[in-house]
């Protein structure tokens, strides 16, 4: 999809500039009927929940909808920023997937009224395209301004600059911020934002709590009421496997883990492609306390519920480490090829671990999130002993 999104996204951005430029479409009364554009990443919603409750400040009774690929529908869902009727999705599925679907986006959104857009993407051209021919007559995104490279055509009506040195939560917000703001006073947003980037937390009721709990001792029989249990997601994914922790580190934390705690139990979960990455782990813990979870939550849903009847998380950057900010749980969150500055998951229960590499971060907006490294000690420098120590403090 990155191949596409580069040989087929510039030149389509660029026909689509000129014919922006012969038709010059604007429009000066507010927002009444919004999309927000975030495709790739589950995780990174839950980031843009504070941007959406800015928006609705800003231009009261907006209708916001969302469009997200088909897979990260459930979390959206969960969090809540919109109604599920307000959900849109796109099948990544495959290339010819991903464009019947966008054909069938065009309709609707045309026949829907989508005045407006915000597009969450960093530098994406298929977002922007997105945006572009969703109808909409004002756009806003993150604009490269005067850098090389990032080319995207000139399709925002309300560009906004990407600033490295704050929060995603906080660059998302910029976004809706420029929609209020004149476009022609560039670049945008020249003030401080003071808004609220919190979470709201969910409720989990005892028999939730219980109904997971049970789900875990169908897996591990000898799971008893005083048992402690620390969620695992070990595996980073497949499409940044740079920010997973070595599963030989994992093994020699879990070791430690059940010699200083004998009421704990570790639970492994992640989706069934992660069982070769988890493979190791498991041989040399070699435990019955490390419960293998693996495959064995339906969908996201299920995924939080486990996490909230858990007494702590470890994981990698990515989507379980903002799974978890809808809950409680405290969360141990392994940064190493993207930095905490920008990604740490929202909430007050979240310790990140970061080494702070003269070579990290290097994954970023600026490179497509594509990264030449092969070797990534900024994560297998992460000692064992320090997460471990950090775990047993959120357990006290």
């Amino acid at each position: 999809m990155r191949a596409i999104d580069r040989w087929l996204g510039v030149p389509v951005c660029f026909a689509l500039t000129a014919l922006e430029r012969l038709l010059r479409r604007r429009s000066d009364s507010p927002p009444r009927n919004a999309l927000a554009i975030l495709l790739p990443e589950a995780g990174s919603l839950a980031l843009a929940h504070p941007a959406i409750r800015h928006l609705r400040s800003l231009f009261p009774g907006i209708r916001v909808r969302f469009l997200v690929f088909r897979r990260n529908r459930h979390f959206l869902e969960r969090l809540g920023i919109v109604a599920p009727e307000d959900i849109w999705t796109l099948d990544d599925g495959s290339a010819w997937a991903f464009l019947r679907s966008s054909l069938g986006f065009f309709r609707r959104a045309w026949r829907e009224g989508i005045d407006t857009t915000l597009d969450f993407d960093m530098f994406a051209r298929a977002s922007m395209i997105l945006a572009y021919l969703s109808g909409a007559r004002r756009r806003a995104g993150f604009d490269n301004y005067r850098a090389e490279g990032l080319y995207r055509g000139r399709l925002l009506t309300h560009p906004a600059p990407y600033n490295v040195y704050r929060p995603i939560a906080l660059n998302y917000a910029a976004l809706a911020q420029a929609l209020a703001l004149d476009p022609a006073e560039q670049p945008a947003v020249k003030q401080a934002l003071r808004i609220d980037l919190s979470l709201p937390k969910e409720d989990f009721p005892a028999e939730r709590i219980a109904a997971a709990r049970e789900r875990i001792r169908e897996a591990y029989p000898a799971l008893e009421p005083r048992t402690r249990i620390v969620a695992l997601s070990p595996f980073s994914g497949n499409l940044l496997p740079i920010r997973a922790w070595p599963a030989e580190h994992y093994a020699e934390f879990l070791r430690g883990l059940f010699a200083a705690r004998e009421d704990v139990v570790a639970v492994a979960i992640g989706l069934p492609e992660a069982r070769g990455f988890c493979r190791p782990m498991f041989e040399r813990a070699a435990s019955p306390r490390l419960v293998d979870f693996i495959g064995r939550t339906k969908d996201i849903g299920e995924a939080i519920d486990l996490l909230g009847a858990s007494d702590a998380l470890v994981t990698s950057d990515g989507g379980p480490a903002h799974f978890a900010s809808l809950t409680r749980t405290p969360t141990i969150v392994l940064f190493g090829p993207e930095t905490p500055a920008l990604y740490a998951p929202l909430g007050a229960n979240v310790r990140c671990v970061y080494l702070g590499l003269h070579c990290s971060p290097c994954v970023s907006a600026f490179n497509h999130r594509d990264t030449p490294c092969k070797n990534n000690e900024c994560m297998k420098q992460i000692k064992p002993e320090d997460v471990l120590r950090l775990t047993l403090q959120a357990l006290e």
